[in-house]
């Protein structure tokens, strides 16, 4: 008699385990359901944001390399310029590279600096979300540009926390290149 008392609740522990261990994996898989469900909504809203950005970073560098070639290197108006003016874009601010015998060209630091500096200007004046149906929160002050020069591209990468908020779903995206 006492063998069929252990063989019972042997049985009821064995039933109690699977139960536990059922209910564990439902809920737990309802939630991963609600949260892939989520990620792909946030994916909804993010990517347009994320390709909105990117072009205008690529807007930004080519505007900036434009307007920094035309200058020799700088997008700061150099020391003892001379200005020339054009008919469709205003002026420019070449610099003398040969003032009193000293010869005065940028460095590639310098050139990267000033690169950096013109692709900050340019993006943040490119940036314009009022027609995203989305709260976008933008802080410009952490901004930070990296650009890269090598001998067949110049690539430039961006720091800029941007947080979007749809509804109840909220992700913020940081780095664009």
């Amino acid at each position: 008699m006492a063998k069929n008392g252990q063989i019972t609740i042997f049985i009821i522990i064995g039933v109690l385990i699977v139960a536990i261990v059922g209910i564990g994996i439902y809920y737990r898989s309802d939630r991963t359901a609600e949260q892939l469900k989520s990620e792909e909504e946030s994916v909804f809203f993010v990517e347009p944001i994320k390709d909105y950005v990117g072009s205008c970073l690529e807007k930004s560098l080519s505007n900036t390399i434009a307007y920094v070639s035309l200058q020799g290197g700088y997008y700061d108006t150099p020391e003892r310029p001379v200005k020339f003016n054009l008919e469709a874009n205003g002026s420019i601010d070449v610099p003398y590279y040969l003032y009193s015998e000293n010869l005065t060209f940028p460095d590639q630091k310098k050139v990267n600096e000033q690169l950096e500096k013109g692709v900050s200007n340019y993006f943040l004046d490119c940036l314009d979300f009022s027609p995203f149906p989305y709260s976008i929160n933008v802080r410009e002050e952490r901004l930070k540009t990296t650009v890269a020069v090598s001998e067949d591209k110049i690539k430039a990468e961006v720091f800029l926390p941007i947080e979007i908020e749809k509804g109840h779903l909220s992700r913020t995206i940081e780095y664009f290149s």
